[in-house]
């Protein structure tokens, strides 16, 4: 299983332990995305192409990555319609395999 040290703080620890077939995307051509929106530590599903998204364990160590948070990771604003848009994506580091 990878281990992904995420750039912002998490509980119960950082880095986490993910499974393989987390889902994630390559950092690079999303961090403008996260820059634009004031450096938040990830971005939504809703700015993420779907022909980027690839299993965590394809990753190599060293990577940065956005990894898919959990079902309760969703922007405040959301709504029932647009949860699955709204779902944070945070930006990490893959430290090994």
């Amino acid at each position: 299983m990878p281990l992904v040290l995420f750039d912002i703080a998490f509980d119960p620890r950082n880095p986490r332990v993910l499974p393989c077939d987390a889902h994630a995307v390559a950092a690079g051509p999303y961090i403008q995305v996260e820059e634009d929106a004031g450096d938040a530590g990830g971005v939504t599903r809703a700015d993420i192409k779907v022909v980027d998204i690839r299993a965590l364990g394809e990753f190599e160590d060293g990577e940065e990555v956005f990894v898919e948070g959990d079902a309760e990771h969703v922007l405040d604003d959301a709504d029932d319609e647009t949860t699955l848009a709204s779902r944070v994506w945070w930006r990490g580091r893959v430290l090994e395999k």
